[in-house]
């Protein structure tokens, strides 16, 4: 397990040094907070170049708009690598 300060799950966290380790090249988002900590994450995710899964039913929001916005968005920053599911 690895605690979190911040919003973005990589700031201040051995997450990406962890990942990198594993030469993991995915990651699948769940949480609460659509347009916080989840939001954050994910375009975190994606600039570190990791195709990024927004698990479909494991995350909210106080806000509907924002969270049927995102439902099972994924984000591909490598489409030759990792082709659209």
């Amino acid at each position: 397990m690895i605690d979190k300060r911040e919003p973005d799950m990589f700031v201040g966290t051995s997450l990406a040094d962890a990942l990198a380790a594993r030469a993991v090249a995915e990651v699948v988002i769940c949480g609460f907070a659509t347009e916080g900590c989840i939001d954050t994450t994910v375009r975190s995710a994606w600039a570190k170049g990791l195709r990024v899964v927004v698990h479909t039913t494991s995350w909210s929001s106080r806000a509907s708009r924002p969270h049927a916005t995102c439902q099972g968005s994924t984000i591909n920053p490598k489409p030759d690598l990792y082709p659209r599911l």
